[in-house]
């Protein structure tokens, strides 16, 4: 991750800290979920296989739920920035 995204050295506390604050306040404040679920096991069949994994982070809402997962983009960090790019950080 640390790679992907171009940091270097040591990760300064604070800011991860202050980052885990804004994700957080924003989650609140765009989707005021009404209940947090971390780390729950998922489990589906299609076409006659079964798929398991586990959700990151799943967020009830009064519209609906939103499912977070925090490994699933590996991609570069201007397309989490981009407003216009389907893997904008703000959705």
């Amino acid at each position: 991750m640390i790679e992907n995204y171009g940091l270097t050295g040591a990760l300064d506390g604070a800011e991860i800290n202050a980052s885990m604050d804004n994700f957080f306040n924003y989650l609140n404040s765009e989707f005021k979920p009404v209940k947090w679920c971390r780390d729950l096991p998922l489990e589906m069949e299609h076409a006659q296989q079964l798929y398991t994994g586990e959700i990151d982070l799943l967020l009830e809402t009064a519209e609906g739920y939103i499912l977070i997962d925090y490994e699933s983009f590996s991609g570069d960090f201007n397309h989490v920035l981009n407003p216009d790019d389907s893997n904008f950080a703000g959705r």
